[in-house]
């Protein structure tokens, strides 16, 4: 099967290694291991892996404020019908696109007379970004929102097939759109299990500056208000009042680091917290297995979603302190490697963190729980698997 991946992201803090473009990477490689021919386009100036073998084909963006997504747009459009000609004619058999607001994509798919996928993957009137009241931003994002809603409700209508990342979103894009249940197929993220794995956490820890046997928190995502670091900032002066020597560490980039930072240090906790910026694919399993234990902390608002992070915790073999999210719940039940606790609630948090890291005994439970759990239903391979189902079933 010949699939044409679209995808777009640009926020500070989102390169090829994180979020909706790495997962689609993982899975265009996981397609292509099964003797698949994913083609992914994504924006020129995004970071382009060599042996990969899914083959990767930039697009041009002009990178200017408002210009920059538009121009996306536009090339992801014109992009696949210059490659499809000059390889020889190379055509889709689907037209697999990640959702945003446009509707080009499923007029490629028409001309190209391929089927078209869309997947949601969040809740555009449940996402919250982080940033400062401002009346120009709230204008240009009520516009904006309002785009992507007709757009995907134009999309969903038109696709083939529809995939969401939860049973939630599901619900939300039936509801919303109006479209047949059985149209929509709900597949969950995934991770490499080969990649994201268990490792020493005393060498990792020495890679990264820290004293091998100090007990360590720690977080990765893109820094948006909605990953509850808050919460973590204010549930870590109890945690270190039973655990002195904890260290914070924070992976990452996005439109809170700078106040979250702020907040620490207001909070006399600049010692114990560090913010560590971007950590190259590369290096995330070694970044992983600092922890002691893994945090999640979801703000109550985070809306439907299936985020990597706690997925790469688990492969890792972590104990994941995760906030008890609608999204989150099924995995939750099902995984016996994530504690849950109360969102937006410093002081359940703060308790949990202390609980673990106090019971070596538990931590090793859940961390074997979840490594297994991963293996067993979110390698990328298995990932892959469903959706191709999901593809030939919007074939009919």
């Amino acid at each position: 099967m010949n699939i044409f991946f679209l995808t777009y992201a640009h926020e500070r803090g989102i390169r090829m290694q994180t979020g909706g473009i790495r997962k689609v990477r993982e899975l265009g490689n996981a397609l292509a291991k099964m003797g698949h021919r994913p083609a992914i386009f994504l924006p020129g100036d995004e970071y382009i892996p060599e042996n990969d073998p899914a083959r990767h084909e930039p697009y041009p963006v002009i990178r200017l404020p408002v210009l920059r997504p538009l121009s996306a747009y536009l090339a992801q459009f014109v992009m696949p019908l210059w490659f499809s000609r000059r390889s020889g004619g190379f055509r889709p058999d689907v037209v697999y696109f990640r959702t945003a607001p446009t509707v080009l994509p499923l007029l490629l798919s028409r001309l190209m007379k391929a089927r078209f996928v869309i997947e949601i993957n969040g809740d555009i009137l449940g996402e919250e970004r982080g940033k400062r009241a401002r009346l120009w931003r709230d204008t240009l994002h009520y516009f904006r929102m309002r785009l992507t809603l007709t757009s995907e409700r134009i999309n969903c209508r038109g696709a083939n097939a529809v995939v969401t990342l939860t049973e939630g979103l599901k619900r939300t894009v039936t509801g919303r759109y109006g479209i047949p249940g059985e149209k929509v197929f709900v597949i969950e993220s995934g991770t490499n299990a080969d990649h994201c794995r268990p490792l020493d956490p005393g060498e990792c820890r020495r890679k990264f500056g820290m004293d091998p046997d100090q007990p360590c928190v720690t977080f990765i995502g893109v820094l948006y208000k909605h990953q509850g670091i808050d919460s973590l900032i204010d549930a870590a002066p109890l945690i270190l009042e039973k655990y002195p020597e904890t260290l914070f560490l924070i992976g990452g980039d996005g439109p809170t680091k700078n106040a979250w930072i702020e907040k620490a240090e207001a909070a006399g906790l600049s010692g114990a917290f560090r913010f560590m910026g971007v950590i190259p694919y590369e290096r995330l399993p070694e970044f992983i297995n600092t922890a002691t234990v893994c945090a999640a902390p979801f703000s109550g608002n985070r809306g439907e979603a299936s985020p990597l992070k706690v997925f790469d915790y688990m492969a890792c073999g972590k104990p994941v302190v995760a906030s008890d999210i609608p999204s989150l719940r099924p995995l939750i039940g099902k995984s016996g490697g994530i504690l849950p606790v109360k969102p937006d609630d410093p002081r359940e948090l703060a308790s949990a963190l202390i609980g673990l890291l106090g019971n070596e005994g538990e931590r090793s439970r859940m961390g074997r729980n979840g490594r297994k759990y991963i293996e067993a239903h979110h390698r990328w391979d298995i990932i892959a698997g469903e959706t191709v189902r999901a593809l030939q079933a919007g074939a009919g």
